[in-house]
């Protein structure tokens, strides 16, 4: 059997007190942990916790916000449904983006009261301005922003001389 070194001599042969609370544990050097300081730690006080609540926030207050904008949209997007939408309610659109564009389009080429038409194409040239409109659709609302009727003669004499009588309103 091996004996104690001298080195290390065993705490009954020193007669060294034993820490109450410790149970006879080796008193701390300075570069270990003891399990009383790792279990006891405030998680709350490390960066890294810091960075997780950070991110946690902005993805609950960013999130939380752009789901309200979307609710709003599709709110008033939804009130074009309806057939009595007042002139400011469509024109109110347009402060949504591109949420309402199908709605305001639909309006403004089959509504038949001209203060509904009107509003609907103020939306639409305010979305425009806002650079909110693709190509396709800028075509869309020209083509549709105009209301002509016309007339001209259906036959016309082989020896025409003067130009045909065309009238459009």
């Amino acid at each position: 059997m091996r004996q104690g070194s001298a080195a290390r001599p065993v705490r009954a042969q020193t007669q060294e007190a034993i820490e109450p609370g410790r149970g006879g544990e080796a008193t701390d050097r300075p570069g270990r942990r003891s399990q009383a300081r790792v279990s006891g730690r405030n998680w709350l006080s490390e960066p890294k916790a810091a960075i997780w609540i950070a991110l946690a926030a902005a993805l609950l207050f960013g999130g939380g916000r752009k789901l309200l904008v979307a609710w709003r949209a599709r709110r008033a997007v939804a009130l074009l449904g309806e057939p009595n939408v007042t002139p400011e309610e469509i024109e109110a659109v347009a402060e949504h983006g591109r949420a309402g564009i199908l709605e305001l389009m639909r309006i403004f080429s089959t509504a038949q009261s001209e203060t509904q038409r009107e509003a609907a194409g103020c939306a639409l040239a305010r979305l425009w301005l806002l650079d909110q409109l693709v190509a396709e659709e800028e075509q869309a609302v020209v083509r549709r922003g105009f209301t002509v009727t016309w007339s001209a003669r259906r036959r016309y004499p082989r020896a025409l001389r003067a130009e045909i009588p065309i009238s459009v309103t």
